[in-house]
């Protein structure tokens, strides 16, 4: 069961107050079910953006993770050869220069190379103005309910990922993702070593299909008459007040454990849920995340004033600073910035249900290998019949 298409424009219906919470308004207009089938898709500001940013902190390396020549976390090309390709991405590009489609297919490739996927994943891409400090954004162009082989019922999974569990493509493009083409001091090149007043266009876009592949949850602060901000989650189906939450909520607490968002009746919302997204002890805890940050949950962006499309679905800005190989999934990018590893967010993906992983080398196949047994076998069989030669000629 899928979602329907969204417009900007809300519905504000009648509220009802119930002690304290509040009943929500539905969120969602009809629109003619032969133009969007049993489908929805985002308007702009429901999608999940990076935002530029000044430099925040001094650099400083992180255990476990690659630099490259200029000291930053790339990879190249050159090095991608060496690792296994998992899965196959297929990018509709729309408004592209040559340079810009060109990184942007390089952050496909090490993609490709971090999940294993039986369906393909399809990515409507457009570059074009998105003002003045955003430089991407990204959500799934469709979210999916109770689709067979889904792990949790009732629970909204992204398109790329439901397509993996049902087997096959359900609804064509799975992320829509959008650039900035007034950026006039993109970096388009592949090494990761963009100048200090460059914003790395690899690192954005690794980013934004991060968001699109399912780091994206359901939340919304709303304002009452009677209540004031209040905190909601979860999607609702066509002419329904039924919602349900994303495969992302299900792990969002506090820092403590004994708070979580689905613990809510998403037909309404909270004061306590308001406190949560806006109070400082926002996490992410599941197994593979713990494991990959070292035995804890990971640390969510949750600033004191709730912030559409960055609250939530990022890492903490101030626990994962630039340079440090998580900072690929914070809100902010500094000129001079490049991570071309997703770190955690791998781990993150691998909780949502994807078969997530690290790099994969390359192993040769048997003829490979019998060309590699031949090269190293050269030089001793050319001493050899140098010796053989050598003795004939004394004899």
């Amino acid at each position: 069961m899928r979602l329907f298409r969204w417009t900007v424009l809300l519905l504000l219906l009648s509220t009802s107050i119930v002690g304290a919470q509040v009943e929500r308004p539905l969120s969602y207009q009809e629109v003619n079910v032969s133009d969007a089938p049993d489908r929805m898709t985002y308007p702009e500001d429901k999608m999940i953006k990076i935002m530029a940013g000044t430099t925040r902190h001094s650099r400083r390396s992180s255990p476990g993770d690659s630099r490259n020549d200029c000291g930053k976390i790339g990879i190249t090309p050159q090095q991608l050869q060496d690792y296994q390709q998992t899965s196959t991405f297929i990018v509709n590009y729309t408004g592209f220069t040559p340079e810009a489609e060109t990184a942007f297919q390089h952050a496909v490739d090490i993609w490709s190379r971090l999940i294993t996927a039986e369906v393909p994943i399809e990515i409507d891409a457009s570059f074009k103005d998105l003002g003045a400090s955003t430089l991407g954004f990204a959500c799934p162009t469709t979210l999916f309910l109770n689709v067979p082989g889904e792990p949790i019922p009732n629970t909204f999974y992204p398109s790329a990922l439901a397509d993996q569990f049902y087997g096959s493509d359900q609804e064509g493009s799975d992320i829509i993702a959008m650039f900035s083409n007034s950026f006039a001091n993109w970096h388009y090149g592949l090494d990761g070593c963009p100048a200090d007043d460059q914003f790395d266009f690899v690192t954005v876009v690794l980013h934004e299909i991060g968001h699109g592949l399912g780091v994206f949850g359901s939340p919304d602060v709303l304002s009452f008459p009677s209540q004031g901000l209040l905190g909601c989650y979860g999607f609702n189906l066509p002419n329904s007040t039924e919602y349900f939450p994303t495969i992302f909520d299900h792990f969002v607490e506090n820092t403590d454990g004994d708070v979580k968002v689905t613990d809510f009746n998403p037909v309404y919302c909270w004061q306590e849920l308001f406190d949560l997204y806006t109070g400082d002890e926002l996490v992410f805890n599941a197994p593979n995340v713990n494991e990959c940050n070292g035995g804890s949950p990971a640390r969510l962006y949750d600033p004191e004033i709730f912030d559409v499309g960055s609250s939530y679905a990022h890492f903490e800005e101030d626990i994962y600073p630039e340079g440090t190989i998580n900072a690929l999934l914070t809100p902010f990018l500094s000129p001079g910035e490049a991570i071309h590893n997703p770190g955690c967010s791998i781990a993150l993906l691998r909780d949502l249900g994807y078969n997530a992983h690290g790099f994969i080398k390359v192993v040769p196949t048997l003829g490979q290998w019998g060309l590699i047994i031949l090269f190293l076998l050269l030089p001793i069989l050319s001493l050899v019949a140098i010796k053989n030669k050598s003795r004939a000629l004394l004899s």
